[in-house]
This record gives structure tokens, C-alpha cells and sequence, in this order.
């Protein structure tokens, strides 16, 4: 009688133990369960953000009022050279464009990389419009600043969508959101200076701000 009432009294003490470990066994696998799913979509939910903040960045308008150009060459992948032609005489002009930072060109690969892309994507002799910045000032280079539409595209934003260039630096207020919505796209998808594997260690503008301070300083002294 004392056996059967010990054997009672050890199964009763063992069963909250066995439910408690057949409960974390659940919990385990059902949180195994959801990690395997995260893992397996993450892809698709990735590509489902990035998808949402391309369609914000095109949504369509319509083109400004501008000066149309032809593209004569393209400087770095922040600047090009075109030819106005409604101007007596006919001007060639450098053009920065606005509220983007492209890689300099003594920033190897990325440099030559950015301005590489500019070339092949306009192509020879393309047609522009020039979106002048208001107020219309030049920078320390003689420089214009704008926004450049090719194509019914602002050229500006598309570089930044590539990840050739950065949202950064003086911008148009009209635009300022679509930058930033093209530079975390790229930035999600890893394109170009986004690239894990190679990504653009230092900001374009700190090495632009050192020339500067350098050429002041060498001036100063002459």
C-alpha cells in the first residue's frame, strides 16, 4: 500500500515537469517555425519595401519650365557640359547637378565608375532640360546650379537610384523628398556605392571641404 501511494506521489510531482518541457518544446518549434518563414520572405518583404519607395519616387509630373541644352560632355558624375542654344551666342556651360554628391574622381573605382554611367546613360548629344535653381547663382567653380531632366526623368534623382551619387549638399525643396526616397532604395537594394561587398568608405564633400581648406591655406601663404 506504501509502494502504490509512493508511485502516486512521483507522478504527481513529475507531471508539471513533463507538461512544462512538452510546452517549451512547442514554444521551440513553433519559434523555429517562424524564424524559417522569416528567412524564406525576407527576399520579398525586402523587395516589397524597396518597390513602395520606388512607385513614391516616380510618381509623374509634369516637366518644368526650363532651358532646353545638349549635352556635350559629362565632367564627373555630378557635373555636365552643354551647349544652350537659345543664347546669343550659342553658350556652353557646366552644369552641378542639385542636391546630389557623386563620388570624386580621385575616389577609385567610384569615381570614374559614376561618371562612366552619366556618359552611357545620356548618350551622345542628349537632349536636356535645365531647372535652374531659384535664387540663379553659380558655385565657387562658375558652375549653375539645376535639376536636369532627360527623358521625362529627373536625371538628378536617377543617379541617386542607381547609388552612383548621393541626397546630400544644397537641394530644391521640390525635390528634396525624392532624393531621399531614391537613396534608401538604393540603399536597401545595394546598389553601387551601397555595395556591401565595396561599399564608398568616405563622403565625397569631406574630401571636397579638406581641397578647399588645403587651397585656401596654399593661397594664404603665397
Amino acid at each position: 500500500m506504501k509502494i502504490k501511494n509512493a508511485k502516486t506521489i512521483e507522478t504527481i510531482e513529475t507531471a508539471p515537469n513533463q507538461l512544462s518541457n512538452g510546452l517549451c518544446r512547442f514554444l521551440s518549434s513553433r519559434f523555429n517555425l517562424c524564424q524559417r518563414w522569416i528567412v524564406k520572405h525576407s527576399l520579398i518583404i525586402l523587395c516589397l519595401v524597396a518597390s513602395g519607395l520606388l512607385a513614391a519616387s516616380c510618381q509623374s509630373s509634369a516637366l518644368p519650365t526650363g532651358k532646353n541644352a545638349i549635352v556635350q560632355r559629362a565632367v564627373s558624375g555630378q557635373t555636365l557640359e552643354v551647349l544652350i542654344p537659345g543664347s546669343t551666342p550659342a553658350l556652353i556651360q557646366q552644369v552641378r547637378l542639385l542636391g546630389i554628391s557623386a563620388p570624386r574622381l580621385e575616389q577609385k573605382p567610384w569615381g570614374e565608375t559614376a561618371k562612366r554611367n552619366l556618359e552611357q546613360l545620356l548618350g551622345e548629344r542628349a537632349s536636356v532640360l535645365i531647372e535652374e535653381f531659384v535664387p540663379a547663382e553659380k558655385d565657387p567653380y562658375n558652375r549653375i546650379w539645376a535639376s536636369v531632366w532627360y527623358r521625362g526623368n529627373l536625371l538628378n534623382e536617377s543617379l541617386v537610384q542607381q547609388g552612383y551619387a548621393l541626397a546630400q549638399g544644397r537641394s530644391d525643396p521640390k525635390y528634396s523628398q525624392r532624393l531621399a526616397r531614391a537613396q534608401e532604395y538604393a540603399r536597401i537594394l545595394g546598389y553601387g556605392i551601397w555595395n556591401p561587398a565595396q561599399p564608398l568608405r568616405q563622403n565625397p564633400r569631406e574630401i571636397q571641404t579638406r581641397s578647399q581648406r588645403v587651397q585656401k591655406i596654399t593661397v594664404f601663404y603665397d
